[in-house]
């Protein structure tokens, strides 16, 4: 299949932005893959072993929003009017859990906010066939990318089943996995489309790429933080909902791809790039980028993170030792 090529300058011509495939064709193949062997039993964002909240505990009868460990953020509540983010879903779902796991004579009443947390996904999501999305009702433009209501993301769906492991670890609920393997499933709606959802697109050579912020552009942001959060929440689902093997085929593609590009966010002697699409946006928080490739070479044993991480670390003066992935 044709790769569409659009000239928008230094972009393309630096290197930098990969060109994609227009597609509606599901499932993986075609795609590259290292075929990598994941490694079980990882918590790569402590969703299964965080500490409790220090001061938290339920307080029945109060609406959700107030029983919450952590609030949504501000700019959500007042600027885009939303009373739900992905982030905060799992930090929240992580927080829950882990109070349960201290504290079990706590879970019946831990459990009527862990259903109300679960719904208000519910609120935020639409679904597509046997997908389900993250959707995000407003516009915005962060960190140089501008998009338009609605919009998805791969880390939106990343970050909710991460918080759905979670629950499921605490409440052994089944619509918990069961709606994770349905976020799951939207990792393989291709994209760009102006026809339905999508935020999975092939890049050029073949790579398959889950994009953050999706553009109905053919030169798309490209964003590592994005990408590797929804590898992290396909791992989490692969590690703890029964070692699917689809779930393993999408994160051993996306691993694939993160090797591919991870070096060209790379800015010598400096913070890496956030995007590939306007390539001089410094990250805002690049000691992430750096545990992130710890978390990715934890997962895979592939010395490609292991070096990336060390030469990230060298060029910000991070302690590359500094985030070790705790085990579950």
């Amino acid at each position: 299949m044709r790769a569409v090529t659009l000239a928008l300058g230094a972009f393309l011509t630096a290197g930098y932005a990969p060109t994609v495939e227009r597609t509606t064709r599901r499932g993986v193949a075609g795609v590259r893959d290292d075929l990598f062997t994941i490694a079980p039993g990882l918590d790569p964002d402590r969703v299964l072993t965080v500490g409790p909240h220090p001061g938290w505990e339920p307080r029945p009868g109060l609406e959700l929003d107030a029983q919450l460990p952590v609030p949504w953020p501000e700019s959500y509540l007042t600027t885009y009017h939303q009373h739900f983010a992905p982030w905060p879903f799992q930090v929240n779902a992580s927080l829950l859990a882990s109070h349960v796991r201290r504290h079990p004579e706590s879970r019946d009443l831990v459990r009527p906010i862990a259903e109300a947390l679960y719904d208000r996904l519910l609120e935020h999501t639409e679904q597509v066939g046997d997908a389900r999305f993250v959707v995000y009702r407003f516009a915005r433009r962060y960190e140089g990318v501008r998009v338009r209501a609605p919009w998805t993301s791969g880390l939106g769906n990343g970050a909710a089943i991460s918080g759905l492991v979670a629950l499921d670890h605490a409440f052994h609920d089944p619509r918990y996995l069961l709606t994770a393997r349905e976020l799951a499933a939207a990792y393989r709606v291709r994209g760009p489309s102006t026809e339905h959802l999508w935020f999975s697109l092939v890049a050029d050579e073949g790579y398959l790429w889950f994009e953050e912020q999706p553009l109905d552009d053919p030169v798309q942001p490209v964003i590592l933080n994005g990408h590797v959060t929804a590898l992290t929440g396909l791992y989490y689902l692969w590690d703890r909902g029964g070692r699917d093997p689809e779930v393993h085929e999408l994160l051993s593609a996306g691993l694939t791809a993160a090797a591919h590009y991870t070096p060209r966010f790379r800015v010598p002697g400096a913070a890496n790039r956030y995007q590939l699409r306007e390539p001089g946006h410094a990250d805002y928080g690049p000691a992430r980028t750096v545990r992130q490739q710890q978390v990715m070479y934890a997962m895979t044993g592939d010395r490609r993170f292991l070096r990336m991480r060390d030469l990230f670390a060298a060029d910000m003066g991070i302690d590359p030792e500094a985030y070790p992935t705790p085990l579950a």
